[in-house]
């Protein structure tokens, strides 16, 4: 053999002496995607061997990209658990390779150890730890071994704790007179209070309106016969926990 002619999909990048039984090219790898590697040999009397079908490889050398689809940021999570949804996307064309997507790293907060999950789907269903604020990250790595540059990560809130809500102008023994009286209550909550609710006795629970001027629930009782009544008022945050 007097040469080999090397080819990377179909250009000619060069040709080496011959003299030897193995012959070898250096690739300076291209932008990724997928290429056709072939080799034709040259004798000494100049006979060129026939086209072969070489080989297709794929370069790729850019990390794929994951994005946290739920919970989304600053979300409040309530409950046992959460299930952790994520989409990737890869550079690589999905008519060859279905997904260049090997796994996805996903960390919940400082002081615990990554998670590898594999997909599809890509769902991490996250135990939920104690109340308080959160920051998850997700990290992805193709086939290739290329890590995400920047990981994707949401920033959300735990809350598991009920609120409290208790009357700032009636208390146990109050005698009240008139054709109604104003109910004002006080509630409390780490994450935000978003409703507060007042009943009578063992009626349905009402809805109190927020005074904005006063930082207090009020609700206007229309007082009925004379007696003794019970009045209860409990409140629920944005994360859906109601005070028992």
């Amino acid at each position: 053999i007097k040469k080999v002619l090397y080819t990377i999909s179909n250009i000619t990048l060069t040709q080496r002496a011959g003299g030897h039984e193995n012959f070898w090219f250096r690739w300076f790898l291209p932008t990724d995607g997928i290429y056709t590697l072939k080799t034709k040999g040259v004798d000494n009397c100049g006979n060129t061997e026939q086209g072969n079908a070489g080989k297709w490889v794929i370069v790729d050398r850019v990390g794929p990209n994951s994005v946290i689809d739920f919970p989304q940021s600053n979300q409040i999570l309530s409950g046992a658990a959460y299930d952790i949804q994520i989409s990737v996307a890869d550079d690589l064309p999905e008519s060859i390779v279905e997904s260049g997507v090997n796994l996805v790293q996903i960390s919940t907060g400082a002081g615990t150890v990554p998670v590898d999950i594999q997909g599809p789907p890509w769902t991490y269903q996250w135990t939920l730890p104690t109340d308080g604020r959160y920051t998850i990250t997700s990290k992805a790595q193709d086939a290739a071994g290329n890590w995400e540059l920047i990981p994707d990560e949401k920033q959300v809130l735990i809350d598991n704790t009920a609120p409290t809500a208790w009357f700032v102008n009636v208390s146990d023994g109050s005698v009240l007179s008139g054709p109604d009286k104003l109910l004002r209550m006080d509630a409390d909550d780490a994450v935000g209070v978003d409703t507060v609710e007042v009943r009578i006795d063992g009626g349905q629970w009402n809805l109190a309106s927020y005074n904005s001027l006063a930082d207090q629930w009020q609700f206007t009782w229309v007082l009925p016969n004379d007696g003794y009544y019970s009045l209860f008022t409990r409140a629920t945050d944005f994360a859906g926990n109601t005070m028992n």
